[in-house]
């Protein structure tokens, strides 16, 4: 059934395994690794179960591989082995001792069919397939491996959504319905598992239509109650829909400029005119931005799933700040900073880093920051875009995407070309400024220190000090100071004036 190549990594793998049980008990490759490759899907993420001796086979396995080893579990006899090839990056192994005694009691433990199939590496050419996942798979649905599916472990509801968006399955009815039945459940499930599904969700695509999935399993109180609330906010102009359906619509459109300005671009990825006047206005920026993106605050959580996070929490503020002034007009004065601190509140909910958190706080207070920028586009300058790059730093980027996605959201077919191309206008002054003159304009070197001042000046220990110092890098940044006298000259000349 499986015919890979000689010279993969599994087939290494398998070498190195069958060593490893010769005349002993067999080791067989399970769950999601066995779908993808059925898939011819690579696999970095590889599961194991085996009835022998775990830790002996997997520390075996970790030696030969040049891959560290751990126990993850030592009462469930569970472990872990990584190593990185030079070629295909990272891989993690993990073992499990089979816990339903049998091989075909495992897999009838399992979440969904197409998850339940298996190799053993002994005899890696046929399939064992004992809930016919393989059809499943072929027929492209999701079914539930047994009524006790989401009973014994409720996450998978979070699960099931994530893997029907993932590899465009259709869930069963039957299995729809139990997922329903067990969504009160999720409850006893910890939030750092949770959370982990959600990140996955969220740095996937789709992520808008499984927050509709979510909602109509009636999950999405749990997960995220700031969000059910904006689904009683009437739209006010310049937007079109209600905040809630907005806010998906933000989500959506955030992926579509990743589609076109962050991954390898393709024609078909330009889905409107508006996108494809962004492509030509910050092409240029495609390598920079993906080499951006790439990075984790947390090691195993992209930063792209933070900005998808971000774009589902940024009008939540609009809930406790709406107005309505004398003309009958709708008003949110101060929501992305109400929302910034809801944002940071969701991200300690979700167990996130307090660099994740404050991420999501400062993308949030920000992003109506550039559309009050795009208002007056033809005066942004040097300093403009020292000031917005000092007040969000790197988050000023994630505002810029995010921005740019609530516009389109926000106007939809109506939104004007001198509209949007304000926003594109101010959005390549910030990426011209922040990836091709960063340390002239967004953090010029230091001419002077505190000390220096002291020294030379008298000045005395303080707040002014510090005022100073700031007031000197801004004038640096504009062009206006270019060395160490000058500096020296800007503070004299303050001082004079005091």
């Amino acid at each position: 059934m499986i015919n890979e190549p000689s010279d993969t990594m599994l087939d290494r793998i398998r070498g190195i395994l069958r060593s490893l049980v010769v005349k002993g008990p067999p080791v067989y490759l399970i769950g999601g690794a066995v779908r993808d490759l059925l898939l011819k899907r690579p696999a970095h993420d590889l599961d194991f179960a085996m009835p022998g001796d775990v830790r002996r086979v997997s520390r075996a396995t970790a030696n030969a591989l040049d891959g560290a080893f751990y126990m993850l579990d030592e009462e469930r006899s569970t472990a872990r082995v990584i190593f990185h090839d030079a070629e295909v990056g990272r891989f993690v192994l993990d073992f499990a001792a089979l816990r339903a005694g049998t091989l075909e009691g495992d897999l009838r433990s399992r979440d969904f069919t197409v998850n339940a199939i298996a190799l053993d590496m002994n005899q890696p050419d046929e399939l064992i397939d004992p809930l016919h996942g393989a059809q499943d798979l072929k027929d492209r649905v999701l079914r539930m491996c047994s009524p006790r599916s989401f009973e014994d472990d409720p996450l998978r509801v979070l699960r099931g959504v994530r893997q029907a968006l993932a590899y465009s399955f259709r869930i069963l009815p039957d299995t729809w319905h139990a997922m329903q039945a067990a969504a009160p459940q999720l409850e006893r499930v910890s939030m750092e598992r949770k959370r982990d599904e959600i990140f996955r969700m969220a740095e996937g695509h789709g992520f808008a239509s499984a927050l509709r999935m979510l909602d109509q399993l009636d999950v999405l109180d749990q997960l995220f109650p700031e969000c059910v609330q904006l689904k009683d906010l009437k739209p006010g102009p310049p937007h079109r829909l209600d905040a809630w359906e907005h806010t998906l619509a933000v989500v959506q459109h955030l992926e579509n400029l990743f589609a076109v300005l962050v991954d390898v671009h393709h024609e078909d990825d330009v889905a409107s005119l508006h996108v494809g006047m962004a492509v030509t206005r910050l092409g240029r920026f495609r390598p920079k931005l993906a080499e951006f993106y790439a990075q984790e605050l947390v090691t195993g959580r992209s930063l792209r799933g933070v900005m998808k996070l971000a774009a589902l929490l940024h009008d939540t503020g609009k809930v406790s700040t709406g107005t309505v002034d004398g003309n009958g007009k709708l008003h949110f004065h101060g929501h992305a900073a109400a929302g910034g601190v809801l944002a940071a509140q969701r991200g300690s909910a979700l167990t996130l880093s307090k660099d994740e958190a404050a991420r999501l706080q400062r993308i949030v207070e920000g992003h109506m920051r550039l559309h009050a920028l795009s208002k007056d586009s033809p005066s942004v300058g040097k300093r403009e875009v020292y000031r917005f790059f000092r007040d969000y730093g790197a988050a000023g980027i994630d505002i810029c995407m995010l921005s740019l996605a609530d516009v389109l959201a926000a106007y939809g077919p109506q939104l004007s070309a001198d509209r949007w191309m304000a926003e594109l206008d101010v959005v390549e002054i910030l990426f011209t400024g922040w990836f091709e003159q960063y340390g002239k304009v967004v953090n010029p070197p230091r001419l002077v220190t505190g000390k220096d001042l002291i020294q030379e000046l008298g000045m005395a220990p303080g707040s002014q000090l510090g005022a100073l110092l700031a007031a000197i890098e801004e004038a640096q940044a504009c062009g206006e100071i270019a060395n160490r006298g000058h500096a020296l000259a800007f503070v004299r000349d303050w001082l004079a004036e005091e």
